[in-house]
């Protein structure tokens, strides 16, 4: 090739402005002689292999086709090559946008089932406190229940007289709850659409009332609200006219003993089971699996609490002090102690657990093991880079070579795709695709991993070169993008159509734990040069650093490359901001498990008022034999502290196995200030109402009822 006038004997041209850089201290003089006289006329002829081995590239070996006129026409070579060639043959892809964009939009996330889901426990809470509401009315009106039964009239008509007033209540409740769902619908929709925006990232969202909605939860509502006063009605129709009428509240129950014993046993071995398998099989990351475990202990602490107290507490003794007299009243109560115990245990579980699971991600990011893999910054450029800034000659080309040796780089080829990251809340069809020599993570033992297709010794990035079939190729990608973005789990296959127009099947080998990728999926560069020839460069890079100064090395970088439209994120806040939805979803969590605590204080209270009012005659008694109230106050104290104080042990204990993962975890801080802080909360509270509760009841003389017994 000829120098142009004016530039011969420059060393070297690398003025992008004036071209594309030559040497042109390679062209010799007679290279310049041979271009005037002969001008494009080739040199010499050589074996089609060796131009390819010599020049060929992973754009393709071929420039040109020749054609013997004598043989076919021009028309006749124009319509072969028209009828041979199609758009997949020049990366041409042609996709029904509409029918894609439908499909994810119908496969977004569900609200109303995630809301259903996040108020599970809320729900359970919510019924549990209406059956003991119940319990306390039955109870109050079983002398009623003896005299009627006394009076001949059947136990069938009498179960259905209050059931039907029971009936009317529920209904009654099921048509203000419904109104009032529509009312915490709108609140829920105006946080989302402000200080809950994380989740959405669009302040547009509005309710839709559908009157069947309604219709069918009213009467969801009304059906369960019916079976559980049911049950409580016939469990009170079991005990005998002369029970009713001297109020005997229970009875020692051996199936009720037998029950609780064998659900405490078959529960604890279930939980170490799993948690045994758990380990054995690289499980002990899975959250779903510890939250289960949590609500599995959550039923087998409660029912060993209920075994407890009747076998020990209930036990009759010798020693009378406000301590044993206080358990003696809390055995004698303990169906209704216990559904309060179950209350208070359900919102301190959710709260506790969420908290738990509320992680920050700021505190451990510098760790290999995180969630930024130990890397400073997350950057992206609109021009792909074809310098290597791993060596030094990359640096210096791009003006870097002044922090060379307190700054390492880890870069990725890129074929663009959807975002599958948790900020879309669509369902993602083809994620981008990034693609790096998987050695750079393996030696950095980078980021950590929740699960993977198969067991790799040193790292599961090697994964990511192991051969599979033919047009299938192994990818990594951010679990929560797995699970939610793309609907898919560890060892599912994605469908692509490469450069070449043939099908590409992507298969999902690992799950990374929390990670700055969210949102695509990650494979060998090998594999996407194979497949992706006309990518070029990197547009992806990771930067690590030792330099103290991080805004220095910011600065430089967005210098440097600025001509390449370079963008710099920190990626401690870019992970932050993928699980800022997840903690957002964890504050709903937590606002319902707050309201799961009121209704907790909510029937402790009731249940300290009926108490009270219940053993009015045995305080009568005590007033009589010459205990003062003092006495009678702190015995009450004991007995409601001591149902408090179980539940919070309960609530907290199952909670602390649900949230295992996240306390072994060290890619996450957990905030243990912002938990204990609740708690103490919580506990304060309770103990309030408890002391002034016992407090207003004892004004009451009750030596006036003894003497109306």
């Amino acid at each position: 090739m000829p120098a142009f006038e004016g530039l011969q004997g420059v060393e070297q041209c690398s003025d992008w402005e004036a071209g594309i850089p030559m040497d042109f201290s390679t062209i010799r003089n007679k290279d310049e002689h041979y271009w005037e006289t002969y001008k494009g006329t080739p040199k010499a002829f050589v074996a089609y292999s060796t131009a390819k081995a010599l020049w060929g590239s992973n754009l393709g070996n071929r420039t040109a086709i020749r054609f013997r006129t004598k043989t076919a026409t021009k028309e006749q070579i124009s319509e072969t090559l028209l009828n041979k060639l199609t758009p997949s043959d020049v990366g041409m892809q042609i996709t029904n946008m509409k029918q894609e964009s439908l499909w994810s939009a119908n496969n977004s996330v569900d609200f109303g089932q995630l809301f259903l889901a996040l108020s599970f426990f809320l729900i359970v809470a919510a019924f549990i406190l209406t059956a003991l509401l119940f319990s306390m009315l039955l109870m109050q009106r079983q002398s009623e229940m003896g005299v009627l039964r006394s009076l001949g009239i059947k136990q069938r008509s009498i179960k259905q007289l209050y059931f039907t007033e029971g009936l009317l209540i529920a209904a009654i409740g099921s048509v203000i709850g419904t109104f009032i769902g529509v009312l915490l619908t709108q609140s829920v929709l105006y946080f989302l659409n402000s200080i809950w925006f994380d989740i959405v990232r669009t302040s547009a969202i509005s309710i839709y009332v559908a009157p069947n909605t309604l219709l069918i939860s009213a009467l969801i509502n009304f059906a369960i609200s019916a079976a559980v006063i049911w049950f409580t009605i016939r469990k009170r129709m079991k005990l005998q006219i002369q029970a009713l009428q001297r109020k005997v509240t229970h009875k020692n129950n051996a199936n009720a003993k037998l029950f609780s014993l064998v659900t405490a046993f078959s529960g604890t071995i279930f939980i170490i089971a799993v948690f045994v398998f758990s380990n054995a099989d690289k499980l002990f990351q899975n959250s779903g699996i510890f939250f289960g475990l949590g609500f599995l202990a959550l039923a087998t602490l409660l029912a060993k609490a209920y075994y407890a107290v009747i076998c020990v507490l209930e036990n009759r003794t010798t020693t009378v002090n406000p301590f044993t007299l206080a358990m003696r009243n809390l055995a004698f109560s303990r169906k209704r102690n216990l559904a309060t115990v179950s209350i208070l245990s359900i919102g301190v579980f959710i709260v506790v657990a969420t908290g738990i699971n509320r992680a920050d991600f700021h505190s451990n990011a510098h760790l290999r093991s995180s969630g930024t893999g130990g890397f400073t910054y997350f950057t992206e450029t609109n021009l792909p880079l074809n310098t290597d800034l791993s060596s030094v000659d990359g640096l210096q080309k791009t003006g870097l070579s002044n922090i060379a040796d307190s700054v390492g780089f880890v870069q990725f080829m890129s074929v663009s795709g959807d975002d599958a990251s948790c900020l879309n809340l669509n369902r993602i069809i083809r994620p981008r695709i990034i693609g790096f020599e998987p050695e750079a993570f393996v030696s950095r033992k980078a980021f950590s991993f929740v699960k993977q297709i198969e067991n790799q010794e040193d790292s599961p990035w090697n994964l990511l070169n192991v051969p599979l079939s033919e047009n299938c190729i192994p990818a990594i990608a951010d679990q929560t993008a797995i699970q939610w973005g793309l609907g898919k789990q560890v060892g599912d296959t994605l469908r692509y159509i490469n450069e070449q127009g043939e099908p590409l099947n992507i298969v999902l080998v690992g799950g990374l734990a929390s990670s700055i990728f969210q949102g695509s999926l990650i494979i060998s560069e090998a594999n996407l040069k194979a497949n992706y020839p006309t990518v070029s460069g990197s547009s992806v890079m990771l930067v690590e650093t030792n330099m103290n100064n991080k805004q220095v090395l910011k600065t430089e970088l967005q210098m440097a490359l600025r001509n390449y439209g370079i963008e710099v994120s920190d990626t401690a806040e870019r992970l932050a901001m993928f699980n800022s939805v997840t903690n957002t979803y964890l504050d709903i969590f937590l606002a319902l498990g707050g309201i799961a605590l009121i209704l907790g204080t909510f029937g402790v209270a009731i249940v300290l008022i009926r108490s009270i009012s219940d053993q009015k005659n045995n305080f009568a008694m005590m007033q009589a034999f010459g205990i003062q109230k003092a006495k009678i106050q702190q015995i009450i104290y004991i007995e409601h502290a001591f149902v408090l104080a179980t539940g919070v042990v309960i609530g907290l204990a199952a909670a602390l196995l649900a949230g295992l993962p996240s306390l072994a975890s060290v890619n996450t801080e957990v905030p243990i200030g912002l938990v204990a802080t609740i708690l103490s909360i919580f506990m304060l509270n309770g103990l309030f109402w408890i002391t002034a509760g016992a407090k207003v009841s004892l004004k009451k003389k009750f030596i006036n009822d003894l003497r109306n017994e």
